[in-house]
């Protein structure tokens, strides 16, 4: 085949099948499965000697490269099925909208919460405060006037 009409064939690839071979991984681990295979039934059958007759015989008697030839082609058949297959859509990213919702909610509640007692308490300890300063409690308005501090 020349180079021209390699480089024709090439422009009739499939678009789809181009875009999953770069963006599928289940692909690329079977495609890897079967690189990998290929190259290791190509070194059984060795690295220097390429006798077609010594290769043959090697195939034809050797259970090894035979075992591994066929490991080849069940990798190979797993990858032309996957190419086969639909595409498969991605699941969608679940966001918990609901949960999260409730979550911040209960939270922002008990916050508010904790900010209404701090006031309550600090209106209360205002208010006492103001009463024993205006004389209106006898014991704790002494204490208050003279500013003594007694443990008893």
């Amino acid at each position: 085949m020349r180079a021209r009409d390699k480089v024709a064939l090439a422009g009739t690839v499939n678009p789809q099948v181009v875009e999953r071979l770069l963006r599928d991984k289940e692909l690329h681990r079977h495609l890897g499965h079967a690189v990998g295979t290929g190259r290791g039934a190509y070194a059984r059958l060795g690295k220097h000697d390429r006798d077609f007759a010594r290769i043959a015989h090697q195939i034809a008697h050797d259970r090894k490269t035979q075992r591994d030839l066929i490991k080849l082609g069940f990798a190979l058949r797993a990858v032309a099925e996957h190419l086969r297959e639909e595409p498969k859509k991605k699941k969608k990213k679940k966001t918990h909208r609901v949960r999260t919702l409730v979550l911040v909610g209960s939270a922002a509640g008990l916050g508010a919460v904790v900010v209404m007692r701090k006031r309550r308490s600090r209106e209360r300890f205002s208010s006492i405060a103001y009463e024993t300063s205006n004389g209106s409690s006898g014991v704790n308005a002494e204490r208050a006037d003279t500013g003594a501090n007694f443990s008893g």
